[in-house]
Parts: C-alpha cells; structure tokens; sequence
C-alpha cells in the first residue's frame, strides 16, 4: 500500500506513450483517446499526492518521480503538438526553457541542503497548462445547442453539428496564452524565492 503513490506515477508516464501514438493516428477517433490518455495522467498528477501526503506514503522516489513525470507528460504532448502544427513551437520554447531554468536552481538549492517547494504561482500554472494541451489535443468543437445533425470527417468518422458548437482547440489556445504569463511570472517568483533562501549559501 506504501508503494501505491510511486505505481500512479509510474502509470502516468506510461500512458506518455499512449497517448502520442493516438495524437499522431489517422484512426476515426483517436483524438478522443488521446484527449483521454492526456486527461488521466494529468488526474492523477493529483491523486498520487493526495494519496502520499494523506496516508504519509512520502519517499524519496516519490519526490524525484513526480515532477519528472509531469514534464516527461506535458513535454512529450507539447512537442507533438508543435510536430502536428497545432500549438507555435515559440509558446513551447519559452515554457520548456522556464521549466528547465527553475530546473536547475532547483538542483542548485538541493545541492546545499534546501528545499524550495513549488509555490501558488507555480501549480496553477501547471492546471491551466494541462487543461489547456486536454483542449488543444482534443482538438474538435463541442455540440452544445440543439437541433443537431451529424456530418462526417474525411477520414470517414462521424460528428454530430449543433446550432452552437463550443471552439474547444480555441479555447484551449486561449488557456495556454495565459499558462504561459503564469509560467514567465512563477518562474521570476521562483527565482526571488532562490535568491532569498540562498543568500550566503552560494
């Protein structure tokens, strides 16, 4: 039971795999899969530190394991998505060099014996960013208001039309807009948080 927060970590890295295959299929469909996938591993992103912290389950390995799998997660689906030219590889760039910079002091500050946990700033930035790759790989509008009808999609599946459709990749871009000044503001929080613990220890 112990082990249950480390399993769902290493469960949503291997969904990782899944879900860039069903991102770059040609199947009827597979952007449902792929939403799914995404979806799940970014769930229970929460629910094996909700586990660990409310049963004491913390390790070691849980600390690295966790936020290797949130960026091997949100990496990989990025990258595809510039791949497939849904997502500007400029908004990808500016995130990844953010993640790898906190990254590195991160590193830095473990080094000499500190932790500096993620802040507000930090986590809400990593929501608004896997609601929004969930949006974008998605990728199809959403019927809302009747009356409906269906259609189908050149590659021979089906999709129901509405009188209204909800712009869900659009949505999703929006959302990422926003992921992104929230990673630019967290990581220059995180970096006065760097420089005030470490004053005198580097």
């Amino acid at each position: 039971m112990k082990h249950l927060p480390n399993a769902i970590t290493v469960l949503r890295i291997l969904f990782v795999p899944l879900c860039m295959y069903f991102m770059y299929s040609d199947y009827p469909y597979a952007f449902i899969f792929a939403t799914f996938f995404f979806v799940v591993a970014s769930i229970t992103d929460i629910l094996d530190g909700y586990i660990a912290r409310k049963y004491k389950f913390i390790s070691n390995i849980g600390k690295v394991l966790d936020p290797v799998a949130d960026k091997i997660i949100v990496t990989a689906a990025m990258i595809v998505l510039v791949d497939i030219n849904l997502v500007p590889a400029w908004i990808v760039i500016l995130m990844l060099f953010r993640d790898f910079a906190v990254g590195a002091l991160r590193d830095v500050a473990s080094a000499s014996g500190t932790i500096i946990a993620a802040g507000f700033w930090g986590k809400l930035k990593t929501i608004f960013q896997m609601t929004a790759l969930s949006c974008i790989i998605f990728n199809h509008d959403l019927p809302l208001i009747p009356p409906f009808g269906i259609n189908r999609y050149p590659d021979g599946s089906i999709y129901i039309t509405s009188t209204f459709a909800l712009p869900v990749y659009w949505i999703g871009m929006g959302i990422l807009y926003a992921s992104l000044a929230l990673s630019i503001y967290s990581g220059i929080v995180y970096f006065k948080n760097f420089i005030h613990v470490m004053k005198g220890k580097v």
